[in-house]
């Protein structure tokens, strides 16, 4: 037999959690769809070891105004002001602090710029399906500029850690009704009002398909079936470092220019004894650590972060395709009017940017 569901939500990211919960509490039956052992996408944990365990990804939450109290509403997890704060490297010499005004400017600028872009092609009639992503990131990143005017703005982080904060939100939605299942789309038919989901072994049908837009799906005549889109890869290695190596104290960086590697992060790492320091570094697409290894350390050193004499211990290297894709944000596809896109990759604030118009787009636009 066949279950039935009002929306079927495929992708468990923090926002469509999120939005599991929102629905099932609005009284709709509701099915959560991940791959098997990827429940929480990029914010799941992983174990290092026997005893230890860290989260998968460098998180950064952008602190649109008012985005934590809604974070803490929906995940019932306190969030406190990060300490130390991030920073933006622009080189080795030069650093930004991530919520000071420069660095703020800086990335409106470069929003407004993608921004005005995206319209000048769209009055041309080259529509770009991002333009809405766009427009509204730009308008976030002028009203966190706007904060951090007025004294606020400041980055804050889940006080247990974004393991707990995902596990959390996860609970709420269960606890709202919410049913998940590890299971991975492979094609949806429509028949009627209802939409076929083929899940390999398991089948359901919905009413509404509500999409993580890093799946992208494509009509293949009667069917639509996931494509990859662009692919793209992604390096992310776990290290160790003896703390007395670190030289400049941080909490999250993010690199631009010639830096051999993306963002860093430190770890919250279950099960540590406090004399080192777990850290996760992004590297660049395609790059693996033992291709770059000995130029993050020499960057590291040179920007004044570690000491000369460290010694970083790889500890684990994960390389994974990323499906770059490019949806609308409600998405209409021919007779497919039944499928919503929900653009909650990477950061979740690229995801709730919208935020001040969360609960009223799920309310009106069911």
């Amino acid at each position: 037999m066949v279950a039935h569901f009002d929306h079927v939500i495929v992708g468990s990211s923090p926002l469509m959690l999120m939005l599991a919960r929102r629905l099932s509490a609005d009284g709709l039956s509701v099915m959560v769809l991940s791959r098997k052992g990827e429940r929480g996408g990029a914010w799941r944990s992983l174990s290092l070891d026997s005893d230890m365990v860290a989260e998968a990804a460098c998180h950064l939450i952008e602190p649109i105004p008012n985005v934590y109290p809604l974070l803490e509403q929906y995940s019932g997890e306190r969030f406190v002001i990060q300490s130390p704060q991030p920073y933006r490297s622009l080189g080795v010499k030069l650093q930004l602090d991530y919520q000071g005004a420069a660095n703020r400017a800086l990335t409106l600028s470069s929003l407004l710029v993608t921004a005005a872009i995206s319209l000048i092609q769209n009055l041309a009639g080259k529509r770009d399906p991002l333009m809405d992503i766009k427009i509204g990131k730009a308008w976030a990143a002028l009203a966190s500029l706007k904060a951090y005017i007025r004294g606020g703005g400041q980055v804050q982080v889940p006080v247990s850690g974004y393991a707990t904060f995902v596990a959390k939100l996860q609970n709420a939605a269960i606890a709202a009704g919410a049913q998940f299942e590890d299971a991975e789309l492979v094609s949806v038919e429509r028949e009627g009002e209802h939409l076929w989901l083929d899940c390999g072994p398991l089948s359901f049908v919905c009413h509404r398909l509500e999409v993580t837009a890093s799946v992208s799906l494509r009509d293949d005549g009667k069917r639509l079936v996931p494509m990859t889109g662009k692919p793209a890869e992604r390096t992310s290695v776990f290290v160790q470092i003896q703390r007395d190596c670190v030289r400049k104290v941080f909490s999250y960086i993010t690199f631009n220019g010639r830096a051999p590697l993306k963002r860093m992060c430190l770890l919250d790492v279950v099960g540590s004894d406090g004399s080192k320091v777990f850290v996760l570094i992004e590297l660049p697409s395609s790059r693996l650590w033992r291709e770059c290894r000995g130029d993050v350390s020499d960057y590291l050193v040179t920007a004044g972060i570690l000491y000369a004499d460290t010694v970083i211990e790889m500890m684990f290297e994960r390389v994974e395709e990323l499906a770059w894709s490019y949806p609308l944000t409600r998405h209409r596809s021919g007779n497919f009017n039944q499928v919503r896109y929900w653009n909650s990759r990477g950061n979740l604030a690229d995801g709730i940017y919208r935020y001040r118009h969360f609960l009223s787009f799920l309310k009106t636009d069911q």
